[in-house]
């Protein structure tokens, strides 16, 4: 057997396995979002025609195509009659809705408070919820449930499985 007729061999072995062997994994593209921006020590604003409508600070955030995750989040709704902040450890947020886990904290400017694990808030429509339990207080007044929807507008609210401890106070006058 000649040289070339070797040479010839192999290349059409090599071919040969080139086109029949397919191999098990094709490198193809994450359909994983892929962040456009990662942001440190930032402020997002709000704005509408006439005024400020909400601010999201946070440590470390990180900017997609439809929403932002960040990390240890603070949230002030200012277009409500009483301004709202909502805090926690991680969020995502599209724009119409902020969602929180780890430490949730909403507080507003008259004293009311939620704790929770998890937090949902709307901003379509004006609803705060957690499906998980909570602690609610306003001065000595607390209340313990398993979950929570609270209309911020109506300033309204639902839950289930209550412990509720109100003071009352009463004046002889």
């Amino acid at each position: 057997m000649s040289l070339n007729n070797f040479f010839l061999l192999v290349l059409g072995l090599l071919i040969l396995i080139f086109v029949v062997y397919k191999p098990d994994f094709v490198a193809t593209q994450n359909e994983k979002d892929i962040p456009l921006l990662e942001l440190e020590n930032f402020t997002l604003y709000e704005l509408n025609t006439s005024t400020l409508t909400s601010t999201m600070q946070a440590k470390r955030g990180l900017r997609y195509k439809n929403h932002y995750e960040a990390y240890n989040v603070s949230f002030k709704n200012k277009s409500s009659k009483l301004e709202q902040t909502i805090n926690g450890n991680k969020a995502f947020y599209d724009t119409i809705t902020l969602i929180l886990s780890g430490d949730v904290h909403y507080k507003r400017e008259d004293g009311l408070n939620f704790l929770s694990q998890y937090g949902k808030y709307s901003k379509k429509t004006k609803i705060f919820e957690t499906n998980s339990s909570y602690l609610s207080y306003r001065d000595k007044d607390t209340i313990i449930g398993d979950s929570l929807s609270y209309d911020t507008q109506r300033q309204l609210s639902k839950s289930k499985n209550i412990k509720a401890v109100f003071n009352i106070n009463e004046n002889n006058k």
